[in-house]
């Protein structure tokens, strides 16, 4: 995660289109930080009962799926709670419901995010400013709304 955290801050100047990081990148994070522990969690309840190596490896799988569904509820909580204003740049700017708009705005042609705004995700510590919230915010809302009620997991 610490990898995914420095390759997407170092990319984020350099990027094309609305992206801080791909949803392809963001599915792949949500996994090894949620969906991995619950992942072994569930295959390990498996194989302390003495279950089969195929009932290890479905409890594995659901652990994983319901890992990944938990960080994308995480994430979206903080739209949905308005706690965006606590968290870094980063985080906002990583999180699901940006990602996944910033994906439908890129396969529609949208134009991108400003550059000022994007170049925040170095500041892992920092978080965005009001008005850059409500930048961001109406991206989200334009463009994220109707990808989240699709979002293959």
């Amino acid at each position: 995660m610490t990898e995914g955290l420095a390759c997407a801050t170092k990319r984020s100047a350099a990027r094309k289109g609305n992206a801080i990081i791909t949803l392809e990148r963001w599915r792949k994070d949500a996994d090894l930080a949620s969906g991995e522990l619950l992942g072994r969690c569930c295959a390990a309840a498996a194989v302390l009962n003495g279950h089969s190596v195929a009932t290890r490896d479905a409890a594995n799988l659901f652990g994983r799926a319901f890992g990944v569904g938990y960080q994308l509820k995480s994430e979206a909580d903080l739209w949905l709670r308005g706690d965006t204003s606590a968290a870094s740049a980063y985080q906002v700017l990583v999180s699901a419901p940006v990602v996944l708009a910033a994906a439908a705005a890129d396969a529609a042609g949208a134009p991108p995010l400003s550059v000022s705004l994007t170049s925040r995700a170095a500041d892992t510590n920092m978080p965005l400013h009001v008005d850059e919230l409500a930048v961001l915010s109406a991206f989200v809302e334009r463009c994220a709304v109707s990808t989240c009620l699709n979002f293959p997991c």
